[in-house]
């Protein structure tokens, strides 16, 4: 019997999550941020150069190893400053308000309301698969500008007007 390799493991999860598109919606919907705000929001320039504001670096934290479905604000911005470094990290009253804003628009976007929880300054991820997504669900995390849609995910380079 021939062993199961790190990467077949990997393209299996990825498969999995390529073929489930219920949370592609979702992570559009968290990328895109509150509608309030969005002009004045920070965008981040990350270690290996991508870019994003606090909403693509709150789903890149929640994904980072290891997986949890429980943080702290502490730990999400240890889990931040690998992608910002600390000089750059926001004060942790601005990031629990991004973080209530990203819970409170998850909830609006699912049909289970019991999918994540932000209470006491502790994020619990109450459906797993919602971890499981964006862990393995690759496409959004390496493109700054892409939107997911919903036939298998395929992911559509924005326009941008100058």
């Amino acid at each position: 019997m021939e062993a199961i390799s790190y990467d077949d493991i990997r393209a299996a999860f990825a498969e999995t999550s390529y073929h489930y598109p219920n949370y592609a919606d979702v992570v559009n919907n968290v990328l895109k941020g509150p509608s309030k705000g969005k002009s004045r929001r920070k965008e981040y320039t990350f270690a290996d150069g991508r870019t994003g504001d606090i909403y693509r670096l709150l789903l890149l934290a929640i994904c980072e190893d290891p997986p949890t479905l429980k943080l702290t604000v502490d730990e999400i911005k240890e889990r931040l400053a690998k992608f910002i470094g600390q000089s750059q990290l926001p004060p942790t009253p601005n990031l629990s308000k991004n973080i209530g804003h990203a819970e409170a628009i998850i909830k609006e976007s699912v049909l289970e309301p019991d999918t994540i929880d932000w209470k006491e300054g502790t994020l619990y991820i109450l459906d797993p698969f919602l971890l499981f997504y964006l862990r393995w669900e690759d496409g959004w995390k390496k493109c700054d500008k892409c939107k997911i849609t919903n036939n298998a995910q395929s992911f559509q380079q924005k326009e941008t007007t100058l």
